[in-house]
């Protein structure tokens, strides 16, 4: 049974926090969680983590139809287990990956050296770690942008900006206007003797939440064993016309997008140009 600080703290925790409002913890850190989140990005039969192969496949091809015979440096941010840049080192193309998590890249760093790839691995936070200069692409995928504040959005656009080459081409995604469908405020719980969170017994408290001014969603998860660890998943979506124009502050000169591609997962991938 739940003691009463333990109850208070739940209490405190679950309600509607202020937007932006950090978790205790970062699910991408952490040991056990990050082997089920690599099993997750390397599951080709659904999208929970990345997208299938065939689409990753046409998202390719979508980024470079107008470079199909040029050879580019190219960095991908978050980059997982290397499911774009080792696909873009096939390609010829000059390749640099960056993800938090170490298990990915470690993944990745093997897949690469069986597979003979020359590709450029880094472990670290995109906010903070410094980017190669002259980048002829940039990618930032499945909808990583959105997660971030807006402060930090600027952050990571001007960073991703001042790293490209003259001709540079930054690619994103991010969820549009259609996501709002799935932007129910809920809530749910588990008790499991093993599970995502934790390799013993575990409740999670799973909320859902809205905020609608400023076209936000939150996932939040409270992981309760021994002690109480607090997730959370900001997202943001946009309109076409709000995407483009942001992306144009910071000095883009042209945007297209593409509602297609992923349209079964709410999203629009842009394709900005220096």
């Amino acid at each position: 049974m739940l003691n009463k600080n333990t109850l208070k703290l739940i209490k405190k925790y679950s309600s509607k926090p202020v937007l932006y409002e950090k978790g205790t913890d970062m699910m991408w850190v952490d040991p056990y969680i990050q082997k089920h989140l690599l099993e997750a990005h390397l599951n080709p039969n659904h999208d929970a983590a990345s997208r299938k192969p065939e689409k990753i496949d046409q998202i390719i091809d979508w980024i470079l139809e107008d470079k199909q015979k040029i050879s580019l440096k190219y960095l991908d941010l978050g980059c997982g287990p290397g499911l774009y840049t080792s696909r873009m080192a096939r390609l010829g193309h000059a390749v640099t990956g960056l993800d938090f998590s170490n298990n990915s890249i470690n993944y990745a760093k093997n897949d690469a050296k069986e597979n003979q790839l020359k590709i450029d691995y880094i472990v670290g936070d995109y906010l903070e770690t410094e980017f190669k200069k002259d980048q002829d692409l940039i990618s930032l995928i499945y909808c990583d942008f959105g997660v971030l504040s807006q402060s930090e959005q600027q952050i990571i656009l001007k960073k991703i900006y001042n790293s490209l080459s003259v001709n540079g081409v930054f690619v994103m995604d991010a969820y549009n206007l259609d996501y709002v469908k799935e932007a129910n405020e809920k809530s749910s719980y588990e008790i499991e003797d093993s599970g995502f969170w934790r390799p013993h017994p575990y409740l999670a408290l799973n909320q859902a939440f809205h905020y609608q001014n400023e076209k936000v969603t939150l996932e939040q998860h409270i992981v309760i064993d021994h002690e109480i660890k607090i997730y959370r998943f900001y997202n943001h979506y946009y309109s076409n016309d709000e995407m483009v124009a942001l992306l144009k502050s910071v000095g883009f000169k042209n945007v297209i997008f593409n509602n297609d591609i992923v349209s079964n997962q709410f999203a629009t991938i842009y394709k900005a140009f220096k």
